[in-house]
């Protein structure tokens, strides 16, 4: 039996952690969170919203490992984590620099497009409780995500978004890009975001989905391929 359960929801940021599992070949017990009046709950109905906030995720989000009994929370720590697990594979970056570089990704798109990005947009509730101010978070989420997006394009000069290798960044990156290429902000801002703009990261996306690890990730989540009639 598999020492590590992984809670995830189906085309959250989690699907960057159930792509690294997959691809480094972790055995694994995965659990599918789904929602609630109250929040995500585990599908198996193994625990309850409470149970699940006491003992796994103090807030009560995905993604969340529990590796031999102890809980792990917040995508960037549970993907260096399985990373370190097989550093032959290089997936935290092959030397120190690319290691550093790795870091400055994952903290940024964790910490500005997820956090205040994409957050602000959905969960305007998060930052205030004074409803008459949710549509300027909104206004100001979506701004800050389209600049993300920008940057991103910038940033990215090769196949990988770190080295000559794939790394956990190429995984949480194509989040972004399916969360941008289906219309997310297009549903509340008509002009949404243009990722006809954005050709190197659509290379890099494309290339990504080559790793087995994420196509049967999308696969176990019932989403798409972006690229489904590329050659392997």
């Amino acid at each position: 039996m598999a020492d590590i359960k992984f809670y995830y929801l189906n085309g959250t940021c989690a699907t960057s952690v159930h792509a690294t599992l997959l691809e480094l070949g972790i055995l694994f017990k995965p659990i599918e969170m789904v929602r609630s009046p109250n929040g995500f709950v585990p599908g198996d109905g193994s625990m309850t919203r409470e149970d699940y906030i006491e003992k796994v995720h103090p807030l009560g989000y995905v993604p969340a490992l529990v590796v031999h009994g102890q809980p792990l929370t917040e995508a960037i720590a549970i993907l260096s984590y399985l990373a370190s697990l097989d550093p032959e594979r290089g997936l935290l970056g092959k030397t120190p620099w690319e290691k550093a570089k790795v870091q400055e990704w994952l903290v940024w798109l964790s910490g500005t497009l997820h956090s205040t990005g994409y957050a602000a947009l959905w969960r305007p509730s998060r930052f205030t409780d004074d409803e008459a101010l949710f549509d300027a978070i909104k206004t100001g989420a979506k701004e800050k995500i389209k600049y993300c997006y920008g940057r991103i394009e910038e940033k990215i000069d090769g196949t990988y978004a770190v080295g000559d290798h794939l790394t956990v960044v190429d995984f949480f990156l194509n989040v972004f890009w399916r969360w941008g290429g289906q219309g997310q902000i297009g549903a509340l801002d008509a002009s949404g975001l243009d990722m006809g703009r954005c050709p190197r990261f659509r290379e890099l996306v494309k290339n990504v989905e080559r790793f087995e690890g994420l196509r049967e990730a999308l696969r176990t989540e019932k989403k798409e391929l972006e690229f489904p009639d590329q050659k392997l």
